[in-house]
């Protein structure tokens, strides 16, 4: 079921747009993503936490499953990789390719702590892929 979003075509018809919060079956969709401070490296690890939101910049009141990357640009273009990229206390995460791209399920209010694991020096970004399409760049992970 569909509730709380506006739906319209444009002019050719190609196009469908929908603004609003999205449910289905109950569960809202996650349309966006806010990341917390992350915090201090430890032991080659980076943890950072975040929380999904629906369209309407509400924190997810349910567990949703994004995609979880890492780019080496803050625009999110440039694939990157590490030495562990996993769930940490807060939601779990299934491994698709390692270091590079993985598939995280929240806690059911929508937070999940990512942490990343570099043996070498340098700066990479978390990506999470929203159902929505859209990519969101987190905050930058620097490596000593």
């Amino acid at each position: 079921m569909l509730t709380s979003a506006k739906i319209n075509m444009d002019q050719g018809g190609d196009r469908l747009n929908i603004e609003g919060t999205i449910r289905v079956d109950g569960h809202e969709i996650p349309a966006d993503v806010t990341f917390g401070t992350p915090g201090a490296e430890a032991g080659n690890a980076i943890t950072v936490s975040a929380q999904l939101q629906n369209a309407d910049g509400v924190d997810l009141a349910n567990a949703a499953t994004v995609g979880i990357g890492i780019t080496t640009d803050s625009g999110g273009n440039t694939a990157g990789s590490v030495n562990a990229l996993a769930a940490g206390t807060d939601g779990t995460g299934h491994v698709l390719a390692a270091g590079i791209y993985s598939m995280m399920r929240s806690e059911a209010d929508g937070d999940l702590d990512l942490v990343v694991t570099k043996n070498d020096a340098g700066t990479v970004y978390p990506v999470v892929d929203l159902p929505t399409g859209r990519r969101i760049v987190g905050p930058a992970l620097v490596f000593a």
